[in-house]
């Protein structure tokens, strides 16, 4: 998801909870922020993002662009591949090397239209009696016009979010009474408010969460300190448009194309 939405996402979460009568206040970390200081803390993992949930069509519209391929004429061969499917051949040269006819420099030379055509293919393709313009190993360059097609594309996108909830023993963690809170009590007590709000209180106009799942116990000790650390997954739904570039409606049948539609007709 976008960075905005990370960050709405992230602010979003509660980090004030009571229990036994005691307000704890939970430091709200990403993972490349937290250290074992910040106890007690919810620490937020953006796992997997922009998975595909639907993708729907929008619209198509044809670019023309014009490119240059530099190639080379090899004994025989007529037919020689553009690295796009081409649409109109502008101009054609050949590479005329300096020592050939005692010229200053090399200097490139217009070859005669009749000489070739663009075929069924989009590639360039020269005349079998022309071989006097096709001389082995001589560099030519070929000026064209080719389509690209911009597709414009719609989706609503998941993300897997982990939420951590980590907290210990240690009275100075919670507030400035020194009262003492149970680490257990308090990660207990933190993972089903969170999980609960996440599942029916959670309200963003642009976000929805699809699904939580169940809390796993993954507390362990960390030097003289036993961390309680509960880790469950939220599931986040988000609608995005994009657009892809493609060569040729081929690409795009290959590519995303699901719907009973004849793009030839839709290309603008």
């Amino acid at each position: 998801m976008k960075v905005e939405l990370e960050k709405d996402f992230f602010r979003e979460i509660p980090s004030e909870f009571t229990v036994d009568g005691v307000d704890v206040q939970f430091k709200k970390r990403y993972p490349n922020q937290f250290t074992k200081n910040d106890l007690p803390a919810i620490v937020v993992y953006f796992v997997e993002e922009a998975i595909d949930s639907y993708i729907y069509f929008n619209k198509l519209r044809s670019i023309t662009n014009e490119s240059t391929d530099y190639l080379t004429f090899e004994d025989g061969k007529y037919v020689y591949e553009l690295e796009f499917k081409g649409k109109e051949i502008l101009k054609v040269e050949k590479l005329i090397k300096a020592d050939e006819y005692d010229t200053v420099g090399d200097y490139w030379e217009p070859v005669d239209d009749d000489s070739y055509f663009l075929n069924d293919d989009g590639h360039i393709e020269f005349q079998e009696d022309e071989e006097s313009v096709l001389d082995d190993g001589r560099e030519f360059r070929v000026n064209y016009e080719h389509q690209k097609i911009k597709v414009n594309l719609g989706g609503e996108f998941l993300d897997r979010i982990q939420v951590d909830v980590v907290t210990s023993n240690r009275k100075h963690d919670y507030d400035d009474s020194q009262e003492f809170v149970n680490g257990i009590m308090l990660k207990k007590e933190a993972t089903r408010r969170l999980m609960k709000e996440f599942r029916f209180g959670f309200q963003h106009p642009d976000l929805v969460v699809r699904e939580v799942s169940e809390a796993t116990d993954l507390s362990d000790i960390e030097g003289e300190d036993y961390h309680y650390r509960n880790s469950f997954d939220v599931e986040v739904a988000y609608h995005e448009t994009y657009t892809r570039t493609y060569d040729s409606i081929e690409e795009i049948d290959e590519d995303i194309l699901e719907f009973d539609i004849n793009l030839e007709e839709v290309v603008e």
